[in-house]
């Protein structure tokens, strides 16, 4: 065989590997950022990271409306939590709201009117 010949055979299995490696970086770091995500499933002390659970239940807790207004997302390979102007107002009235705590129902009648100032 020839020294042409084997380079640029050497010279394809490099540009291969480096494709592939490549391919395999981009894959980790896109799984990592499709899994960036809120770890609690309800109220206001929302927390961002990337273990974040796949489903959550359907019961609906106090401030679970303020949530519309935070999301996760990745930055600089970080998992933060980006807020909307609102949410600081919502979750600071949410918590007055829960300090109600021997009346539910007032508690919840409470939330009604923050969630009513936002709109």
């Amino acid at each position: 065989m020839s020294g042409d010949l084997m380079m640029k055979r050497v010279l394809i299995f490099f540009f291969f590997c480096v494709i592939f490696t490549g391919v395999s970086q981009n894959q980790a770091v896109s799984a990592q950022e499709s899994n960036c995500g809120m770890l609690n499933c309800h109220g206001v002390d929302a927390a961002c990271g990337f273990n974040a659970p796949q489903a959550c239940d359907m019961m609906y807790r106090m401030g679970d409306f303020c949530r519309q207004y935070i999301s996760c997302q990745v930055t600089d390979g970080q998992c933060q939590a980006v807020t909307q102007a609102p949410f600081e107002a919502c979750r600071a009235c949410v918590l007055e709201c829960e300090k109600i705590q021997n009346n539910p129902v007032g508690a919840f009648d409470c939330e009604s009117t923050c969630r009513q100032q936002l709109e």
